[in-house]
């Protein structure tokens, strides 16, 4: 999602749905359906202030001197 343009879609991120399943994808723009854009955009709020916050850190391992 953008500043004009959704873009809702059924694929999963691994290499198994995209390989082995029907998919599809709807794009609404801003213009076209602002209602629809509009409550796309209040869900994706939604689902961002109730996933949690991952915090990763990386520490580079000096390799091993034989």
């Amino acid at each position: 999602m953008n500043e004009t343009e959704a873009l809702i879609t059924s694929m999963n991120l691994y290499e198994y749905s995209q390989q082995n399943n029907q998919e599809m994808g709807i794009l609404i723009t801003k213009n076209d359906d602002l209602k629809l854009y509009d409550d796309i955009y209040t869900e994706a709020i939604k689902i961002l202030r109730m996933s949690e916050e991952i915090k990763i850190i990386v520490e580079k391992i000096p390799p091993k001197i034989k």
